[in-house]
């Protein structure tokens, strides 16, 4: 199963490090860095668009969990014949 790792370069948990560290374990080309909502967005419907993705990893604070669950609700809303991968958070806001 491929996974999809989204990562808000602006959470407060974030680093290089730990960017090249989870670049290392998905593979470059799972890996999509975010640093707006416009980021997400284009980032999140290009993983739907591949169709090939189990799993979506929100690596961020709640505003970017939040952010990711509603462009997947908002993606199977468009497209309710087609099956949304599950979603993982990776911890790295203040509060989460």
């Amino acid at each position: 199963d491929k996974v999809a790792l989204l990562l808000n370069r602006n959470a407060k948990g974030f680093s290089r490090a730990t960017e090249r560290h989870l670049r290392e374990v998905v593979g470059s080309e799972n890996c999509f860095s975010c640093c707006s909502e416009e980021d997400a967005a284009e980032a999140v419907s290009e993983v739907l668009e591949a169709g090939s993705y189990s799993v979506i990893v929100a690596g961020g604070g709640d505003g970017t969990v939040a952010s990711v669950l509603n462009l997947l609700a908002t993606a199977h809303k468009a497209r309710p014949s087609k099956v949304c991968p599950a979603l993982c958070v990776l911890r790295l806001g203040t509060g989460n």
